[in-house]
């Protein structure tokens, strides 16, 4: 394999552009790197607040952000978890009892020596080599770290004390996805009743139900759409039935659930208002991005493994993989700690982390 052709541009083909086409209708899953104080800060507020959901929790339960931490981050919340809660007057039982549930929504990645000749996972290996491992994760995932931490954030691969807007932003982002879904699907927003009922709109979009249920509408209508696509294509008899189907959701869409203009005006400036913010978290790379570092980004946001295989479409958008391409990044995944190989060919970014020093359910009872 010739250097050119190991760094040959993205090519679309017509399957890689189908496909990116789908993936793009989907409300986009996001992802960031985590540490260990803003975990703490996390499981100490779902304590708090219960059974209120964290912003955090809200977005990780669905899987619509993933989190990712260095394996010391797990470590070490294992190993601090008592003494902060016992410092914020919390029962650490609860706490193990949480840990232990958003352990599983989050998946720990070793970095290896990735970017370690960085200038920026340097400058903080220099002042903390503990994270180290966090910096060269926000590099590889092009996000900056959901944390406070003045080394990182002086390098410029951290949020900050604003991390938790990251969060807010991709709940903005999600919704004003999953309506659009929703409108794209054939929904249309009558104008004549926006008077009255943008309000009730406007409280819908702001609640964690109302989220839901807008979320779920959009969801619905997608797949109701992709169906009936198909069958519209295939089946001339269908067609008037789908026709009288699409008018009589968006008729219920709008009555029952009183949707108007102003309110999807509302959370499309959300939306937009939160693509700003992540955009804003994005982590440069200092040389232009290779395969590994887009792979990584392609399985980060993966709702489930993927193979080999498709990893050199995505990457390369080759239409029909050569071999020596599929063994050449096979071989480069089975190089970094960061990739799991769940199945021969089948991959995934990290692994769920070892929780230890969980007591029994009944213990916090």
């Amino acid at each position: 394999m010739t250097a050119s052709d190991r760094h040959r541009p993205f090519r679309q083909t017509a399957d890689t552009a189908l496909r990116v086409e789908l993936d793009s209708a989907l409300p986009r899953v996001r992802f960031a790197p985590v540490d260990t104080m803003v975990i703490l800060q996390n499981l100490a507020r779902h304590v708090r607040q219960s059974p209120k959901p964290t912003g955090i929790d809200t977005l990780t339960l669905p899987g619509l952000l993933r989190l990712y931490a260095a394996p010391n981050v797990a470590v070490e919340v294992d190993e601090k978890l008592e003494e902060y809660f016992e410092r914020e007057g919390l029962d650490p039982r609860r706490g193990e009892i949480a840990w232990r549930a958003l352990a599983h929504r989050i998946r720990v990645v070793d970095p290896g020596n990735l970017y370690s000749d960085d200038s920026r996972v340097s400058a903080v290996c220099v002042r903390d080599p503990d994270d180290a491992p966090t910096a060269a994760l926000a590099v590889l995932l092009g996000v900056q770290a959901l944390s406070k931490d003045g080394a990182l954030v002086d390098a410029g691969l951290a949020a900050g004390n604003t991390w938790l807007e990251f969060v807010f932003a991709a709940g903005y982002a999600v919704k004003g996805e999953a309506i659009d879904i929703g409108v794209a699907a054939g929904v249309t927003v009558s104008a004549a009743t926006v008077k009255g009922t943008y309000n009730a709109a406007r409280s819908l979009a702001s609640s964690r139900n109302g989220q839901l249920v807008l979320t779920g509408i959009g969801l619905t209508l997608l797949l109701l759409a992709i169906g009936g696509m198909i069958v519209y294509a295939i089946h001339e008899p269908s067609r008037e039935k789908l026709r009288a189907a699409a008018k009589d959701g968006a008729h219920a869409l709008i009555t029952g659930g009183k949707w108007t203009l102003g309110g999807y005006a509302h959370v499309t400036v959300d939306k937009l208002n939160g693509y700003t913010r992540l955009r804003a978290g994005a982590v440069s790379s200092a040389t232009a991005q290779d395969h590994v570092a887009l792979a990584a980004r392609i399985l980060a946001g993966a709702s489930q493994p993927i193979t080999t295989d498709l990893l050199v479409r995505r990457i390369w958008g080759y239409q029909r993989v050569p071999r020596k391409r599929l063994e050449f990044l096979q071989s480069e995944l089975q190089r970094q700690p960061a990739f799991v190989e769940v199945t021969p060919g089948s991959w995934q970014l990290g692994r769920s982390p070892e929780v230890r020093h969980v007591r029994p359910t009944w213990a916090a009872l």
